[in-house]
């Protein structure tokens, strides 16, 4: 085995000082390496490699991963949702009053997914000219529950998840065109 007593009189393994299961310590060696002032709030991966240098502990990397995840404090009607995430899926955001959706407008079901917004209608078609290709977009307004947005997506793209809503431009093309057929053969 590679566990020695070493010359200081503890414990170690493959020259790693061994942390006994002592309420506090090893979240206190943690926490230290968290906060130092050499890291920027590493996550459990580098954070481990850290720890892993100078000390073990049976379930190392597990309570690492532990220390460095959050865990949210959920309202009851969102108790089956798993209430831990780690670090490295924050990103920074800056609050927009319009975006805030009252609570009770997002409805999660049980298998974790939601009423998505829906494409309504094709509002606006632009192409944009580019040295090689044009490309074109077109403006789509997406309705879901009590809000409706508009975004400027990719033609093709819309195409193909939702044709339907250009099988209504296709027919509205297509008659005017006959209109403006008939209306040159009756003069």
């Amino acid at each position: 085995m590679a566990f020695k007593i070493g010359g200081d009189g503890a414990l170690r393994y493959q020259g790693r000082l061994c942390m006994p299961n002592v309420v506090g310590l090893r979240e206190k060696i943690m926490n230290e390496i968290h906060q130092s002032g050499y890291f920027i709030h590493p996550d459990s991966t580098k954070m481990y490699h850290d720890v892993k240098e100078k000390y073990w502990w049976d379930n190392m990397k597990k309570s690492i991963a532990e220390f460095v995840a959050y865990e949210l404090e959920l309202p009851s009607e969102l108790e089956f949702v798993h209430p831990v995430f780690h670090v490295s899926m924050l990103r920074k955001c800056i609050g927009d009053p319009s975006r805030v959706v009252p609570f009770k407008d997002v409805q999660v079901i049980e298998d974790l997914s939601y009423e998505e917004e829906v494409p309504v209608a094709i509002l606006d078609r632009q192409v944009r000219k580019l040295r090689t290709k044009d490309v074109a977009s077109v403006k789509v307004l997406w309705r879901n529950r009590n809000m409706e947005e508009m975004t400027w997506e990719a033609e093709e793209e819309m195409k193909s998840k939702y044709p339907y809503l250009f099988q209504k431009e296709d027919n509205a093309d297509s008659k005017g065109t006959q209109d403006a057929l008939e209306g040159q053969t009756a003069l």
